[in-house]
């Protein structure tokens, strides 16, 4: 890609993401794309890189948006760091798609509708499975679905991540600018008929009502 320089880790010459992305900020670049902070080092040159004027892009593994903000600072990034330089953190789970193929729908019993959704104006919604066919190998699912969820760092939040407040706080506070967990997402995607409800049980929190 014209403009793009990358640059592979390698192990066994104790070439690792530190000493790269040392030698990337030299080069003056606008955009830093870091493949997974796994270290003190690396998540504390990614802060100090976002710091100075650049956008950086990396991955981390959490359980959900928020835990992200926690997990940095376990991690070793201080709180007068991270606050001011991270915008936002979108987490993502793969969930199996229904097969197009052999997609049916049917109507869930009320009990597992109120698992779901609040009691208040429940109404009958159709569910959707596959039956499976020869399209999907009898399974059912075919390719897959992602579930997201978007935290998007505001003022407020800035303030709780100085003060070492707990993730679910930064949730709180990210509801009022528009923040649903995955299990909403999840949700919104067995009502469209992506997914079933199995899977998003299987790969969502329930801790997800603000």
């Amino acid at each position: 890609m014209r403009g793009v320089t990358q640059s592979q880790t390698d192990a066994h010459i104790d070439l690792k993401f530190p000493m790269i992305l040392r030698s990337l900020m030299r080069q003056d670049p606008d955009v830093i794309l870091i493949g997974e902070i796994r270290d003190a080092e690396t998540a504390k040159i990614a802060t100090e890189a976002a710091l100075t004027g650049h956008l950086v892009f990396a991955t981390l593994h959490t359980n959900s948006a928020s835990q992200a903000i926690v997990r940095l600072l376990e991690i070793g990034v201080e709180r007068y760091m991270l606050a001011p330089s991270i915008i936002g953190v979108l987490a993502q789970r793969l969930g199996a798609r229904i097969c197009p193929e052999c997609k049916e729908a049917y109507k869930p019993s009320r009990d597992v509708l109120r698992k779901y959704f609040q009691e208040e104006g429940l109404t009958d919604v159709l569910f959707y499975r596959g039956r499976g066919c020869p399209h999907c190998r009898g399974t059912g699912f075919r390719g897959r679905v992602a579930f997201h969820e978007l935290v998007l760092v505001t003022e407020e939040i800035r303030k709780l991540i100085n003060d070492g407040r707990p993730a679910e706080e930064i949730e709180r506070a990210a509801a009022k600018v528009g923040y649903r967990s995955l299990r909403y997402d999840g949700l919104k995607k067995v009502l469209l008929g992506l997914t079933t409800i199995e899977e998003v049980e299987q790969n969502t929190s329930f801790e997800w009502a603000t």
